[in-house]
């Protein structure tokens, strides 16, 4: 059973990453008012956001492979001989 459990905390982990981190980062993203704003504006909000989001989608796709990883493990495992 534990073998499971594995791939199912890794997918809870890429879950968490995107409600805890991308969600409002998105969100703040949402709320610019970019239109209005001036270049050096878009460049700065641009600055504050990109870094941090690119990041956590590293961690998510990391994780998302990891998950897919395992399941395939356990899936030829129960295959048996």
């Amino acid at each position: 059973m534990p073998r499971v459990c594995e791939p199912s905390m890794i997918g809870q982990t890429r879950a968490g990453t995107t409600v805890r981190t991308r969600v409002p980062l998105n969100n703040r993203l949402q709320a610019l008012e970019v239109d209005s704003m001036e270049d050096v504006a878009i460049e700065e909000a641009r600055q504050a956001f990109e870094p941090r989001w690119n990041r956590w989608n590293v961690i998510r796709t990391v994780a998302a492979c990891a998950t897919t990883v395992l399941l395939l493990i356990i899936l030829v495992g129960l295959q048996g001989p």
